[in-house]
């Protein structure tokens, strides 16, 4: 992928987590965006949705990727809040994780 693609993509990702509603957090004394991309898929034998969203950050250099599931209910977006606390807390905490 070229730098220029890659480019395109963080942007588009960036913007997505804002629509979801991600805001920018803390992380290591600078306002850090987060990267997001949600997808819904349909489970065939029940007709029930499954969803995800996974998201990284900083967005500009990341270090953190976080992928969630969630069986059954809803869309991707609905994972944004749950998504947003845990970046907070391990932006708060990230010197426990290295």
């Amino acid at each position: 992928v070229s730098y220029e693609t890659a480019t395109q993509i963080r942007s588009g990702m960036v913007d997505a987590a804002s629509y979801y509603g991600l805001y920018n957090i803390q992380y290591k004394g600078n306002s850090s965006a987060i990267a997001a991309k949600t997808g819904t898929a349909e489970v065939k034998q029940d007709g029930v949705t499954n969803n995800y969203i996974t998201a990284y950050f900083p967005a500009d250099n990341p270090e953190y990727f976080i992928t969630m599931l969630n069986v059954g209910v809803g869309y991707g977006s609905s994972l944004a809040t749950p998504l947003q606390s845990i970046c907070n807390y391990i932006a708060v905490n990230a010197e426990n994780f290295e």
